[in-house]
């Protein structure tokens, strides 16, 4: 008898290859549609130097010191071990998005009346989501591309020593090893849900359209990007992340409506974590296809 036919890896390729073909057409379909229009919906924010330096400040100090700080804290409270990885994962993203979501939202109430639209173009439901498929699956494709030529850069420079060893994130090594356990889910939830919104309201809403009343356009859009693979320090990743910033920009622009980004974020970490729960099942014949995937997988 030959062997037996695994089920999760049929449901694996042929993911792998919705993915693949979606985004071929949706790359397409993108590009037709770019080419019929060149609108730019975004204006940009009306703050002066001071107010964004002051609010950045603000949000470094309180990202930097006081969410770790608070993250120390709970978890001597708890008496959580130094080598539990993803409970203390949880604990410390959980305090570094909900204090970055309260600035956000103390922010945005104190401009409220300087009528800062995050959403100038008002979507329905049903178009807000077939634009986020749309962007979602162009970008998916082409950061699957850019995953592959940065991993061979990447192996080339470390072969001659010019670059050290690149480490997977600490959140990869949880979800390939963790499985589906209270803390993974809790994670699964801060990547899918908090983390694009956090993260989209602070590099797109944020320092993006501010940096474009201040500067070009295109400046604005490599900026903000740069500081948003920048933030998820890890090397493996950089060029991958640095693309899907100028993704995540675009289809901001383009669809004038922050939920769009939120959602392509959003499914572009749940692709990430889906792979990485289920590599075991990936057999030689998908690596290449699901190692460029995987070498994105920055979750936040």
């Amino acid at each position: 008898m030959g062997d037996e036919i695994s089920v999760p890896l049929l449901l694996l390729t042929a993911y792998i290859w919705v993915i693949i073909l979606g985004g071929l057409t949706g790359l397409v379909i993108d590009l037709r549609k770019d080419a019929k229009s060149d609108c730019m919906l975004l204006q940009s924010w009306n703050l002066s130097w001071i107010d964004f330096g002051l609010g950045t400040w603000i949000f470094v100090v309180a990202t930097i010191l006081a969410a770790p700080s608070f993250a120390y804290y709970a978890l001597e409270l708890l008496d959580v071990p130094v080598d539990d990885l993803a409970l203390s994962s949880l604990i410390s993203g959980a305090a570094f998005h909900g204090i970055a979501l309260l600035l956000i939202v103390l922010a945005l109430k104190r401009r409220s009346t300087a009528n800062m639209k995050l959403s100038p173009n008002r979507l329905r439901l049903p178009e807000i989501l077939k634009t986020t498929a749309l962007y979602y699956f162009s970008g998916i494709f082409l950061t699957l591309v850019f995953s592959k030529i940065w991993e061979v850069i990447l192996t080339y420079l470390e072969s001659l020593g010019l670059a050290p060893a690149v480490q997977p994130q600490d959140l990869v090594t949880i979800f390939a090893e963790g499985g589906f356990g209270l803390v993974s889910i809790g994670l699964m939830v801060l990547a899918v849900v908090i983390a694009p919104i956090t993260e989209e309201l602070i590099f797109r809403a944020g320092i993006y359209r501010f940096f474009k009343g201040r500067f070009s356009a295109r400046f604005a859009l490599i900026t903000s990007s740069l500081l948003f693979a920048m933030m998820h320090m890890n090397t493996m990743s950089f060029l991958p992340l640095f693309l899907l910033g100028m993704l995540l920009c675009r289809s901001y622009e383009r669809s004038g409506n922050i939920l769009v980004p939120i959602g392509f974020h959003a499914l572009f970490n749940a692709n990430n974590i889906f792979l990485l729960l289920f590599q075991a099942e990936v057999e030689p014949m998908l690596e290449d296809m699901a190692t460029g995937m995987l070498l994105m997988s920055n979750i936040w």
